[in-house]
């Protein structure tokens, strides 16, 4: 093997070139099938093995020749400074492991960065052949063209042109984000090689074709940051290609008249006319697109100015390094606008801000913004100085194709988070750029020999030996990272699929044991809970557990506080550690086991500090005030959840309950009448009103009152829910039948409304055959039915 690899000379980068162009297709398509939340991992198992063995490969080559060539260019430690960035501080985060690992090397992990260093690095020194570069374009572009097919694919399934595929992946490249940002570095590469490239006729139209296609679906996702950016870029191009043609002499070094080259600008004109008409023709242009091609883009992120905020009240803290990588999910929990708790996303945690640069800004500090504004700035001053220089148009085509792919994937990073995919591109088409400019001798070569003389010899020896030992060592450490995040990913989905808790616990126990991640912990913990809700469930009320469920139930009990513990040890700062573990502990104080009540206000306590506008919490301090019977302290805690988010179902449920106990609901139903006129649009009050009434069987009032409340917000489930019982007590079956149909259809996978919906069909009682965790008292359970 090593003679193999000595044989290939680094110089004819023919080991490195076949990797970057397998990469340049594979990266953006590849997807485990069956298990497509592993995809994001897979990509990174796959750039890191690119890095590593493109590094030993060279290594080799070291050895073996006695020198390598890098590009003399102070880019290249400029670059240099942005994981050495995160690298410093990861070391001030408080959690070494997360900042440089995370789960398993994602996206603003140190690992991750330091990986597209070297794929930045690897590019630069082995990109001075011409035909690697056009050779991953080329791959690019490829890849690209399967993503549209994909694309394609699912919209023929929604005409029903296609038979529908089971578990057929959603997305290849990442999102429809990504995508929109990768056809757009394809399109900048495409009109590139039509303005710049010597290509046949067939070669010329088959570009066309694709970037006709290619802008529609840019159009179709409707991410207009993307295709300003592009039209932005289109404009450049043909402003540049006007301007070089008025400099070049009748026939330049390639044969070509000053109207060859404005006839060649055609492509981007029509590019910039592409992207005016769908930034001009607002959402009309991109929602007709997009209901053609069935194309779903969501685009759920926190905004500017709440990233703004963040990064503002965390620098009151530590300004320079930040909170650490990879913590922006904690600086969220902590920081985040209490007016999120109005949406759909209240309990979202956002592991990232409104961009990749704004993210880094709270992540790093001021050291990783500067890091990559330096980069950026000396980085575009030589893009912009090699634009006017005199060179032909077939030696233009590298260096403009490069600059401006890299310089379009570098200004999306600050406007909205690129997955593992676009990064790389982007770090690929920054080290192609300065590679491109050696080629051409505009920056010189810096050779390093090894065989200069003995001690030189030995260290440097010595050093190539332990930089191959290392990649070698991290590439093992991440492939065994991404296996336990398969195992992981694996169980989630036949969890979801089968729902066999044990099988699922076996994987994700593997996981664990591979790497123990807070995230895995914590999930053992979960299963290990709902194992315990299972068997307590099953108890009639009353009666005592079985000696043969007594054991089990031991044993699910101590794993769970233990796998919950291990996992704040692993992550303290986790506000979801301390949640689980205060679930625990609740469950178990609902069955008066002694001390359980006291752990459980303890843990929640801990993650109300670390996530102070969560209104979970509050409502599970609130469920434990009420197991001691602590009604009024219940209360509180329930009307503070309200407070938090004032259209939190779960809170009016349990404060009706609380009510309901302590015997004031006529009080109570007065009070909340007043509060609907006072208020006349808040669904959750007519909510709550309506459950009193239900309580009290008073079904008349409560199916006006969640009347009201489906008539204000339509898709609330569980008043949906309750006022089809309400139907159903009043004799109205058949408008029941249809609340529960319409619940059928946005939960098609619910058991309680199957049951209810087959027995209401069967005109039997909606509850006849229930059994646990099922039971004929929904307005009684400790939380909402749906």
């Amino acid at each position: 093997m090593y003679n193999l690899l000595i044989m290939l000379n680094i110089k004819e980068i023919k080991p490195v070139s076949i990797l970057f162009m397998v990469l340049a297709f594979l990266l953006p398509i590849a997807v485990f099938p069956g298990v497509y939340n592993f995809s994001p991992a897979l990509k990174i198992a796959i750039l890191a093995t690119v890095a590593v063995v493109s590094v030993v490969i060279m290594m080799i080559n070291f050895l073996h020749s006695g020198s390598i060539e890098l590009p003399k260019t102070k880019l290249l430690w400029l670059m240099l400074l942005i994981p050495a960035s995160f690298l410093i501080s990861a070391f001030f985060s408080g959690n070494l492991n997360q900042s440089i690992f995370g789960t398993s090397f994602e996206v603003g992990t140190v690992g991750s960065m330091l990986i597209l260093y070297v794929i930045f690095l690897v590019s630069s020194i082995v990109g001075s052949k011409g035909y690697l570069s056009t050779k991953v374009m080329i791959g690019s572009i490829v890849a690209m063209a399967v993503c549209i097919l994909h694309a394609l694919m699912i919209t023929l399934m929604a005409y029903g042109a296609l038979p529908v595929i089971n578990n057929f992946p959603l997305y290849l490249a990442g999102n429809y984000l990504d995508l929109s940002v990768l056809l757009g570095l394809s399109i900048i590469l495409s009109l590139s090689a039509l303005n710049f490239g010597e290509l046949s006729s067939r070669v010329k139209i088959t570009l066309w074709i694709f970037n006709v296609i290619a802008i529609l679906f840019m159009g179709a996702v409707g991410f207009k940051a993307s295709v300003i950016i592009l039209g932005i870029f289109s404009l450049l191009l043909f402003v540049y290609i006007l301007s070089i043609s008025r400099n070049q002499p009748s026939d330049d070094s390639m044969g070509m008249s000053q109207t060859s080259w404005i006839k060649k600008s055609y492509s981007s004109v029509f590019v910039l006319l592409a992207s005016l008409v769908i930034v001009i023709s607002g959402s009309s242009f991109s929602s007709f697109l997009s209901n053609m091609l069935k194309i779903s883009s969501f685009d759920v992120r926190p905004g500017l100015q709440s990233t703004l905020d963040i990064v503002q009240n965390q620098y009151q803290h530590n300004a320079i390094t930040g909170a650490g990588p990879n913590k922006f999910a904690e600086l969220w929990a902590f920081y985040k606008p209490m007016d999120i708790n109005v949406s759909d996303f209240w309990a979202t945690d956002f592991s990232y801000g409104y961009g990749f640069v704004p993210s880094v800004a709270a992540t790093v500090g001021i050291l990783g913004v500067l890091s990559i504004l330096a980069f950026l700035f000396f980085y575009i001053k030589s893009g912009f100085a090699t634009f006017f220089m005199p060179l032909s148009g077939n030696t233009r085509f590298m260096p403009v194709a490069s600059f401006l792919a890299s310089l379009f994937l570098w200004i999306t990073f600050f406007l909205y988070n690129p997955g593992i995919v676009v990064l790389s591109f982007g770090f690929i088409w920054s080290g192609f750029f300065i590679a491109s400019l050696a080629n051409l001798g505009l920056i010189q070569q810096f050779k390093v020999n090894i065989f200069s003389n003995p001690k030189a010899n030995f260290v440097s020896v010595f050093l190539v030996v332990v930089v191959m030992m290392g990649a070698v060592s991290t590439l093992y450490f991440s492939w065994e990272k991404i296996a336990a995040s398969f195992l992981f990913n694996k169980a989630i989905v036949n969890l979801d699929q089968d729902g066999d808790i044990s099988k699922a616990r076996i994987s994700i126990l593997e996981a664990a044991q591979i790497y123990p991640s807070s995230t895995y912990l914590r999930s053992l913990a979960e299963l290990d809970l709902l194992n315990i809700e299972r068997i307590i469930a099953a108890v009639p009320e009353g009666s005592q557990i079985q000696e043969s469920a007594v054991g089990e139930l031991q044993a699910s009990i101590g794993s769970s506080v233990d796998f919950a513990k291990r996992a704040i040890a692993t992550d303290p700062n986790g506000y979801q550690n301390h949640m689980t573990l205060g679930r625990i502990y609740e469950s178990l104080a609902q069955k008066s086991i002694e001390g359980a009540g006291p752990n459980a206000v303890a843990a929640y306590v801990e993650a109300e500090r670390l996530n102070p506008f969560n209104p979970a919490i509050q409502l599970g301090l609130a469920r434990v005030a009420s197991f001691s019977s602590n009604l009024e302290a219940a209360k509180k805690y329930a009307n503070k959840s309200i407070e938090l988010k004032a259209n939190y179902t779960d809170g009016y449920f349990i404060l009706a309950q609380l009510e309901a106990a302590s015997n004031n609901v006529p009080g109570t139903v007065r009070a909340l009448e007043s509060a609907t006129l006072i208020d006349p649009t808040n669904s959750g009050l007519y909510f709550q009103l309506g459950l009193l009434k239900y309580q009290t069987s008073d079904f008349v009032g409560s199916a006006v009152a969640f009347e009201r409340s489906v008539a204000i917000v339509p898709d609330y489930a569980n008043a949906h829910y309750f006022l089809g019982l309400s139907y159903y007590r009043l004799g109205r079956k058949t408008e029941a039948v249809a609340q529960f149909e319409g619940l059928k259809v946005t939960n098609p996978d619910n058991a309680e409304i199957d049951l209810i919906l087959s027995n209401l069909k069967a005109n039997k009682d909606p509850f006849t055959g229930a059994e646990p965790p099922i039971d004929n008292k929904p307005e009684d359970r400790n939380e909402p039915p749906l």
